[in-house]
């Protein structure tokens, strides 16, 4: 059983709210606009011009053909280059195998705390400050502390958490189980929502779900049946799940 949550135009769109350094950076602009003087210190987005030297190096490579998509954890003559300069401003030593470039500092710190996270852990964040450390850690601590005791309960276990490759808004949980568990989960919900009454009420179903629409805007559920003895699967047809 798959479900992909996705940035796609849903009714949960209207739940998706912004981080306060976006807020600011339009207030700043408008400020600006004014003739005010504005000092941006509220986005990682220096008003510099780019380095003369580098511009040259993009232009060089794009006029060489470079443009395509480059090694998941970032072209090998870069990671090299980091792994020398890092090193040898922290007095250690870095080899390219330890270095992953990524476009940002959100997947980072995202990827870090997915990690490192478990259920219980207590974690400390800087506030003020990236607004994405509060929001992440809610989230993921939400999903070990609360969803994931809520459906092993019955019977719905959670096998692993996923990233979609070249996409920093999407994520795909795989949970394993029976197929009468989930039905019988899908008409606890709907009977919770007053839409049928073959299952039984269950608050903590419902307020789940309002919870999660704060995080994502849209998903999919998909069920599937993994070929026995690969990831996630049972190890033969009779196994059990």
């Amino acid at each position: 059983m798959t479900t992909s949550h996705n940035a796609g135009l849903a009714d949960r769109l209207t739940n998706l709210g912004t981080e306060t350094a976006f807020a600011v950076s339009q207030a700043a602009a408008e400020w600006a606009a004014a003739g005010h003087r504005v000092y941006p210190f509220h986005l990682g987005d220096l008003d510099l011009a780019t380095p003369a030297n580098i511009v040259a190096a993009m232009n060089t490579a794009i006029n060489a053909g470079h443009t395509g998509y480059c090694p998941a954890a970032g072209i090998p003559a870069l990671r090299e280059a980091l792994a020398d300069d890092l090193g040898r401003r922290r007095h250690m030593s870095f080899s390219p195998d330890q270095i992953v470039v990524q476009p940002g500092g959100k997947p980072v710190i995202t990827k870090f705390l997915q990690t490192v996270m478990n259920p219980g852990d207590g974690v400390l964040f800087p506030s003020p400050g990236y607004p994405i450390y509060e929001s992440q850690i809610d989230y993921l601590g939400h999903v070990a502390e609360s969803r994931v005791p809520q459906l092993e309960a019955r019977g719905i276990h959670l096998t692993n958490l996923l990233e979609v490759v070249n996409n920093n808004t999407e994520v795909i949980a795989v949970w394993a189980t029976h197929l009468e568990n989930w039905v019988q989960l899908r008409k606890d919900f709907d009977t919770s929502r007053g839409l049928d009454d073959t299952g039984d009420v269950d608050a903590d179903l419902v307020a789940w779900a309002a919870l999660e629409n704060g995080f994502v805007t849209g998903g999919t559920t998909e069920l599937m049946t993994p070929r026995p003895g690969s990831v996630g699967a049972v190890a033969t047809w009779e196994s059990e799940v």
